[in-house]
């Protein structure tokens, strides 16, 4: 998954990051005004129930890829692209709550989504500010 190898180098190299995001952005999304949706694979348009880590796929899309395409945005700064995912990613995810657990689906369709893919929605739940603020706070980390 492209989206998650830029938030993860995006910890240690944020120049090579940016640079890969803008990549990202040309290749594996397509801008359709109010949303920018991201692929799984750049060119492919393919429906089926994917892979692990994708999950389904409709026309290539995938919640993982938007999620990922989200935490990327956080963590480089691009905070109107970040709302953006976030709306879609509210408006396409329902919550199935049970008294022992809070998981995540899809909203209009009965289609799994990857633990994985469930971790960056609830991500997505909290404000982009709250987030942007903890990434300029822990930017210069040495460890």
């Amino acid at each position: 998954m492209v989206g998650w190898s830029i938030w993860f180098i995006s910890r240690f190299d944020l120049a090579f990051a940016q640079e890969q995001y803008k990549r990202y952005e040309q290749h594996f999304s397509t801008n359709l005004g109010l949303v920018r949706l991201y692929q799984e694979r750049a060119g492919q348009h393919t429906t089926n129930y994917g892979d692990l880590d994708s999950g389904p796929l409709v026309l290539g899309y995938s919640i993982p890829a938007n999620a990922f395409a989200f935490a990327d945005a956080v963590a480089l700064g691009d905070l109107r692209n970040a709302r953006r995912l976030q709306r879609l990613i509210q408006l396409g995810r329902r919550e199935i709550e049970t008294p022992t657990e809070l998981r995540y689906g899809v909203r209009f369709a009965n289609l799994p989504v990857s633990p994985l893919a469930e971790a960056l929605l609830l991500y997505s739940e909290f404000p982009v500010t709250t987030h942007s603020s903890v990434r300029s706070s822990t930017a210069h980390v040495a460890f």
